[in-house]
């Protein structure tokens, strides 16, 4: 069954500020499919059948397979109304906080309407920074603990246990859904915003099919989950100058950096997944090691002079 994620960034947009527009764009959500649009398609005014000026680029979007009049019945308001409000959301808005599509957030084409920002949210990442507080939590060195710490305690509320049982279950959902060149792009970039700043990529940048070869690798492997974790620790090697003579291009180039990813993919899994053990030095042991060594010393030099 599709869900779409409702980002809490909605109650400070220009959507929010009508009532008859909020209700219709979630309605229209709520009634959304995944669909990837392979060529530039052309968009249809709201009360006409003329074309509009409009043309919805290649990629993947939310179709809601209704004509206008299903969309305002579901909404449950009157015709004029719902027409109006679908005009508004066709038109570009420019108070809107996204200047993509010039502020339109959906469009009328043939055979329904494309939700153009329904991916933006739905494939963003809000665990990939925890997720690598958690990793690089895990390479720190074990402390002894004393008796007197032995016994931690921790207020974990039920809505804490809750949020943790369902990101981990969008996380499961997310490592079984077949990955695409696109996906894996906006990921990508979702996560370079994040570490690095930039403006996020919502169509593949990447020429050549490099984008859509790695995706099928990952597919094939069965390492969706490691996906997100060795795009932040690329970031993370990079800002810190650890990603050799080529640091500061993964930094300053998304498309370089995406190459590099590419490129690096089996080391910063290996890295990811290294989990050698910290070796425990027995400091007596060392101790008497050295005396033993100073004593053969003493003999040899009474021995020899």
């Amino acid at each position: 069954m599709a869900f779409v994620k409702l980002h809490r960034a909605i109650l400070d947009s220009t959507v929010w500020m009508d009532r008859d527009v909020r209700d219709v764009f979630i309605t229209s959500l709520l009634m959304a499919d995944p669909r990837e649009l392979k060529v530039r398609t052309p968009t249809i005014k709201i009360a006409s059948l003329h074309l509009d000026e409009f043309i919805v680029p290649p990629g993947w979007y939310g179709f809601v397979r209704a004509a206008s009049t299903g969309i305002i019945h579901r909404t449950q308001i009157a015709r004029k109304k719902g027409m109006a409000a679908l005009e508004v959301l066709a038109s570009p808005d420019f108070e809107s906080k996204s200047k993509e599509h010039d502020g339109r957030r959906m469009v009328r084409i043939d055979g329904g309407f494309i939700i153009l920002n329904y991916f933006k949210f739905r494939e963003r990442d809000e665990t990939a920074a925890e997720r690598m507080r958690r990793f690089r939590c895990k390479q720190q060195p074990v402390t002894p603990v004393t008796a007197s710490h032995a016994v931690t305690t921790a207020n974990v509320t039920q809505a804490e246990a809750e949020a943790e049982a369902e990101a981990e279950r969008d996380r499961s959902e997310g490592a079984k859904r077949k990955l695409t060149g696109h996906l894996l792009c906006q990921a990508f970039s979702a996560i370079r915003a994040k570490q690095v700043g930039g403006i996020e990529w919502h169509s593949v940048r990447v020429a050549g099919g490099t984008a859509a070869d790695m995706a099928d690798l990952i597919n094939r492997t069965g390492a969706r989950a490691d996906v997100e974790p060795t795009i932040a620790l690329l970031f993370e090697r990079a800002k810190a100058g650890k990603a050799g003579d080529k640091s500061a291009e993964i930094v300053r180039s998304g498309s370089f950096a995406f190459g590099a990813w590419c490129s690096q993919w089996t080391e910063l899994r290996e890295e990811l997944h290294r989990k050698t053990p910290v070796r425990q030095v027995d400091v007596r042991s060392v101790e008497a090691t050295d005396a033993k060594i100073n004593e053969l010393r003493a003999i040899q030099k009474a021995m020899y002079g």
